[in-house]
This record gives C-alpha cells, sequence and structure tokens, in this order.
C-alpha cells in the first residue's frame, strides 16, 4: 500500500475516533442535563405594578414648582416617636441668607403609622400658621397634596405653641405597592407649606418602608 494512502486511512480513522468520542461526550452531558435536579429552588415570575412610587431621595436644592418661585428651609425642633406615630415639630423657615422667611410655618407634623408598607394606610396631619394655603408631601418627583381641613388654636398649656393659631391639613393615603429594594430603610419626605404668595416653607421629616 502506498504511503500517502496508508497516512489518508490513519487520518480518518484519527477523525472518526475523535468524532465518536465527541458524541459520547455530549450525549453523557445532555442526559445529565435533562434529568438533573435544578441547584436552587424555582420561583415564578412575578410583575408588580408601580403606580407613583419613586425611590425617596430628596436633593438638596430641589426645583420649586409653578406654584412658587422661592423655597426656604426650616429644621425639626424636636422629635418624638410613639408606637403609632411620629410627632415632629419644626422650626421657622429661614431664607438662604439665614434672614427669616416670609413664607408660611410649619408648627407640627404627625405620621401615623412612623413605619409603612404596601397598602398601609398612612395617616397625614400637618399644622401650619394661619397664612398657608397648601401643603404638599414630595419623595423626589412624587408629590402627594395634602388639602386643609379646618382652622384652630393650640391650647394655652401647648409646651411648644401655647395659644397660637393654626391652620390643619390632614388626609389618609394607601402607599402604593413599594419595590423590594426600597424597603427595609428610612427616608427623608420633605413637607411643603405653600403661602399666598409665591413662597413656600419646607422641612424634611423622616419615613420608614417596611
Amino acid at each position: 500500500m502506498p504511503v500517502s494512502l496508508r497516512s489518508a486511512k490513519a487520518r480518518l480513522l484519527v477523525c472518526l475516533f475523535i468524532s465518536i468520542a465527541f458524541n459520547i461526550v455530549f450525549g453523557t452531558w445532555g442526559a445529565r442535563l435533562i434529568g438533573a435536579e435544578p441547584a436552587f429552588p424555582q420561583t415564578r415570575a412575578a410583575s408588580v405594578r408601580i403606580e407613583r412610587f419613586y425611590a425617596p431621595k430628596p436633593k438638596p436644592m430641589p426645583t420649586p414648582p409653578v406654584r412658587w418661585n422661592q423655597l426656604d428651609r426650616s429644621a425639626l425642633r424636636s422629635m418624638q416617636r410613639f408606637p403609632d406615630h411620629l410627632q415632629i415639630v419644626v422650626q421657622g423657615a429661614r431664607q438662604t441668607n439665614g434672614a427669616p422667611s416670609s413664607a408660611p410655618s410649619i408648627l407640627r407634623v404627625d405620621v401615623s403609622p412612623p413605619d409603612v408598607h404596601a397598602s398601609t394606610v398612612m395617616h397625614i396631619r400637618v399644622l401650619t400658621t394661619p397664612d398657608a394655603n397648601g401643603v404638599y408631601l414630595r419623595f423626589a418627583v412624587w408629590e402627594l397634596a395634602v388639602p386643609p381641613v379646618g382652622a384652630g388654636a393650640f391650647s394655652a398649656s401647648d409646651p411648644d405653641f401655647p395659644g397660637r393659631k393654626f391652620e390643619m391639613f390632614a388626609r389618609d393615603y394607601a402607599m402604593p405597592p413599594i419595590p423590594p429594594i426600597f424597603t427595609g430603610r428610612t427616608y427623608n419626605v420633605q413637607i411643603v407649606a405653600v403661602g399666598r404668595t409665591t413662597v413656600a416653607s419646607a422641612t424634611y421629616v423622616p419615613l420608614t418602608l417596611e
């Protein structure tokens, strides 16, 4: 037999052997893959419709909406956390240069409960000076209006504002579905009191998403 023909047959046999070996290997792997149990429990894919919920990430200087052109800042004077609600007393707002603000003042904020989850009915009550005509809660780009419900005055024995008149804004709000990535954290929620001019005051209060 010529050398070239013998060499060609040898190469052919080698190729056939390699092909058979690959078929055996891939066939065994495929059989194991089909019959094997998953390494992790299988889960069903679930879709959640999120309505008007965004991660509460207030910016240091949020852009005021068209309802006002100046947003002055106020700080928390005191905060008391009860099992069923959070009560916050607010200092008077100040302009950027430190001068007193001409905007209405937020006096006291009550949020119940202090920790919320999806479908929790959140009770919101904000007491302002009588010159306020609107209150808003802002979670970054998400905004919730709190309507006025009536006027009143603190009792003479109130430790913070004895005898002072106020305007009350209140509403109940059912929390929409909250993505799991946002739960288990406390966020700053901005509360804004709008006056009858184009000046508003704002402060931040904490809210925990469970």
